[in-house]
Formats: structure tokens, C-alpha cells, sequence
């Protein structure tokens, strides 16, 4: 939860120069938006990457291989335990920083609804993504500069560097045909009532297309990949 104070005091500071206001979001709109963000990066993140490479470039993937569940299944199962006991872990703190930063909270009952499919999607679409890169592994001996690439773009896109109501309007363009919105930007929006209903159905349409895209690459990617993979001394 280091996260949130410090991007908040960061645009803390950038309010306070500004006459306490920037794209229509006061200080304690800002609090509220980084807690839930930094909640729901949390409530969807995995190692998958990693899970993935370090089998691959061991040798353990060919033990992994012969067993009746596919990876992917098992990863998900393990992310569901892990993800749980963090999302709880996270809760004093984020009451904490609710009273010592004044958010702003705008949720209501339907807004609460209607997040828990979007982070559940956010969710597959993460999984997907980052398992695609970890299948690089096949084909790279290095493969963890993809994944340092990829969060690093994901950090600016996904909207934990800056709500999108504050990047400058080319920027805002480019980062909306990007999958990063959809899988924290969104389901934050979603949750603090901040999605017109004009625009609901919409997000909710582009993260299943998101799905939809990254499921089919994934599964060209790992079966192309389990084709290649070999290992000696197992």
C-alpha cells in the first residue's frame, strides 16, 4: 500500500499548485481513485509470467507437461488463493489512508454490482497478456525484458500513473485502443461511479474482445511453443 502515498502525494502536490483541481478531480477524488486502483491491481495481478519462464528455461515444464490439468488451469486456481489473502491483507491500510487522506467516496450499491464482473474480466485479461509473454520463453533465453517492457507500459496506460481525465488529449486517444485501461482504469471508474451509462456497456464489450483476442493468441502461442520446447537431464 506504499503505492497509493506515493502517487497521491505526488498529485498532491501538483493540486495544491494548481488551486486544488485538476481535470475536474479535487484531492480527495485523487485519494479515493488510488486506493481502489492500487485494490484492484492487487485483486488482479499474477506472477504468470514468471510461473511460466522459470519452468521453461529449467527444464521443469516437461514434468509439468504430463500432467492431466493444463497450466493455465492450475495458475488460476493458485492466483485465486494468493489474490484472496492480499485483498484482505489490504483493507486496514486502506482504511487507514481513506481517513488520513479525506477520500472522496462516490460508490453506490449497483456501482459495487457491476465492478465485480469487470475485475473478474480485468482479471482474464491480465492472466492472458502476461501469459502470453511468458510463453517468449520458448523461443528466448531471455525472456524477462518482454515483461519488464510490458509493465512498464502497463504502468503508464493502465491508469496508475495518472487518471486518464488528466493526460493530455493525444495521449488519452492513443492509451484507449490499448487493453492496459480496461484492466484497472475501468473497473476503478466502474466502482466510484465515474462511467456514464452511455459508456458502461461499451467497456464492458471491449474487455471481452480483449478476452477474446488474448485467449486465441495465448493458445496459438503455448501450443507452438510446447511443439518447440525440449529439455535435457529431467
Amino acid at each position: 500500500m506504499l503505492q497509493p502515498l506515493i502517487y497521491f502525494s505526488v498529485w498532491h502536490a501538483v493540486l495544491v499548485s494548481r488551486g486544488g483541481s485538476i481535470g475536474g478531480l479535487s484531492s480527495g477524488d485523487f485519494a479515493a481513485y488510488y486506493i481502489i486502483i492500487s485494490f484492484i491491481n492487487v485483486a488482479t495481478s499474477s506472477p504468470f509470467p514468471y510461473r511460466i519462464m522459470e519452468p521453461i528455461q529449467s527444464g521443469r515444464m516437461a514434468n509439468i507437461l504430463l500432467k492431466p490439468v493444463h497450466f493455465l488451469h492450475t495458475e488460476i486456481a493458485t492466483s485465486l488463493g494468493s489474490r484472496t489473502l492480499d485483498m484482505l491483507f489490504m483493507v486496514p491500510p486502506m482504511l487507514f489512508f481513506s481517513f488520513a487522506f479525506d477520500a472522496t467516496w462516490t460508490m453506490s450499491p449497483l456501482s459495487v454490482l457491476l465492478c465485480l464482473p469487470a475485475i473478474v474480466f480485468a482479471s482474464a485479461i491480465r492472466l492472458l497478456i502476461e501469459g502470453c509473454i511468458g510463453t517468449c520463453a520458448f523461443w528466448a533465453i531471455r525472456a524477462h525484458g518482454f515483461n519488464q517492457a510490458y509493465y512498464l507500459l502497463f504502468f503508464f496506460a493502465s491508469g496508475q500513473a495518472a487518471p486518464s481525465g488528466v493526460l493530455p488529449a493525444w495521449l488519452n486517444t492513443v492509451t484507449s485502443f490499448l487493453p492496459f485501461r480496461s484492466m484497472l482504469q475501468f473497473p476503478t471508474d466502474l466502482l466510484l461511479n465515474r462511467v456514464q451509462a452511455g459508456e458502461l456497456a461499451w467497456g464492458f464489450l471491449i474487455q471481452l474482445l480483449w478476452i477474446g483476442l488474448f485467449a486465441g493468441l495465448f493458445a496459438f502461442l503455448w501450443k507452438r511453443g510446447v511443439r518447440k520446447f525440449t529439455a535435457v537431464g529431467i
